[in-house]
This record gives C-alpha cells, structure tokens and sequence, in this order.
C-alpha cells in the first residue's frame, strides 16, 4: 500500500470523525432548545393562572358600591313608625228626661235639663254640664235598699271648683263623710268625674267602702243646700234644673 493511499484513508477516518461529532452536538443543541420551549410553555401555564386569579380577586365594579351607599342613606332617612296611641274619647251627649215628680212647694220651681256629655274616664264617668246656674251640679243615686243617697257635687267656693261624693242616710238622718272627686278641664261647660260604674240594670257608686246601686241616675243644677222652715218647708225661693236618665239608657251611651 503506497503512501498516498494511507493518508487518504486517514483523512477520510478523520472527516467522518468530525462528521460524527457535528451531528452528537447538533442534537445536544436541540434538546436543549426543546427543554426551553417546554419552560416557556409552563411560564405561559403560570401566567394564565396569574391572569384568572387576577380575574377572581378583582374589585367590584363601581356603580355597586354607589348603590350601596344610596341604601344606607335610604335607610337613615326612613322615619320610625308612630307609636301607638290610644284612641280619642269623644264625648257624648246622653239625653234626659224630665223629673216625673216635680215640686209641691210653691217656692221651687223645677226645670228641664235636656242633656250631659258623658264619656268613659279613669276612676268612673266624666259628665259634662254646659253651665252652672243655680249655684252647684249634682249627679245623685237613690239606694232605696240602703235607704240612702249618694250625691257627687261639683260647686264653686269662691272663685275655686271644688268637687266631691257625699251621701244622706234616710234612717240616721246622718250624712257620710265626703270623698273628693276630680275636676276635668273644660272650655265649654264644667266637667268633673263621678265613681260610677253602670251596666243595663244598675248605675252604683261606692262610697266609704260601701256599694250604693240604683236603677236611674238624677243630674241636676240646684243648690246644694238651702234652707227649710220647721215643717220641711222651703224657706226661700229655688230654682232646679233636672234631668233623669236609667242605667241601660246610660250604658247603651257610653257602649
């Protein structure tokens, strides 16, 4: 074998040496590349869940929270609901009959009173009168069974109302112990309450702890007291004014 013939063989082994070698290091290369497309694909993953959690966290949007305001201020500005109140008493008129006995003595004259305002009140019954002509107001009760008689007067002393419940005993010829009543403010008459109570058949008031019951009621403007000559005559001459009602006539008013 000649000479020239071994070195071309030497550099065809070389050639193919490095033919070899190129191709080793062109495909390292290329993994390395398909390594970092793979991480470019996965920041690309990371980045997307960054982008949705952005979305999941994102402030709401602006109009709510004006809505929202425009609620609480609704809700400041809405007044509280009234309280209850209780119902207005308005006063009735009851109207009266005329007294069925009159007067034999010929020094007092008996008038008509046509009517009272009533009306439900704390302690009994308001009752109203429009005026005070004959010198004091009376509501009285007859107890025929006890044999007395319950008055509850409302009257001037001096320039002062006074007002209270007193009773005479027909029997002892004695009168009991006074108990005072309450005086109503009235721009239109004089209104005091009487401690009544009524139902259909019986008008009664109590009075030192005793019930005193009858079937009707007298309303009067009289004078409370007057003066009689020994033989129970009227001394000086007297004016009445006198109105009777029943208890149911009383009860149905005030239902």
């Amino acid at each position: 074998m000649t000479i020239d013939r071994v070195s071309r063989r030497r550099q065809s082994a070389l050639l193919l040496a490095l033919v070899l070698f190129g191709a080793a290091c062109g495909g390292g290369t290329s993994t390395t590349a398909d390594e970092g497309s793979g991480e470019s694909a996965d920041t690309s993953g990371d980045g997307d869940d960054g982008a949705g959690a952005d979305e999941g966290t994102e402030d709401p949007p602006a109009d709510t929270d004006s809505d929202t305001g425009t609620e609480e201020e609704t809700e400041e500005e809405v007044e509280p609901p009234p309280e209850d109140t209780e119902p207005e008493i308005v006063p009735v008129a009851l109207a009266l009959d005329p007294d069925p006995v009159g007067s034999t003595d010929p020094l007092e004259t008996v008038n008509h009173l046509e009517s009272v305002l009533v009306w439900p009140a704390e302690g009994g019954v308001a009752v109203q009168f429009d005026q005070m002509s004959n010198g004091g107001l009376r509501v009285e009760l007859r107890d025929d069974a006890q044999m007395v008689d319950v008055f509850c007067d409302l009257y001037m002393s001096g320039d002062v109302q006074m007002s209270n419940c007193s009773g005479f005993n027909r029997e002892t010829g004695l009168f009991l112990d006074p108990e005072e009543t309450t005086i109503l403010d009235s721009a239109d008459g004089y209104a005091y309450v009487v401690p009544m109570m009524v139902d259909a058949s019986y008008v009664s008031i109590s009075l030192g702890g005793v019930t005193y019951m009858a079937q009707s009621i007298i309303f009067s403007d009289a004078p409370g007291m007057v003066q009689i000559n020994p033989d129970g005559s009227l001394a000086n001459e007297v004016f009445r004014t006198i109105g009777h009602a029943t208890a149911l006539m009383l009860s149905e008013v005030l239902a």
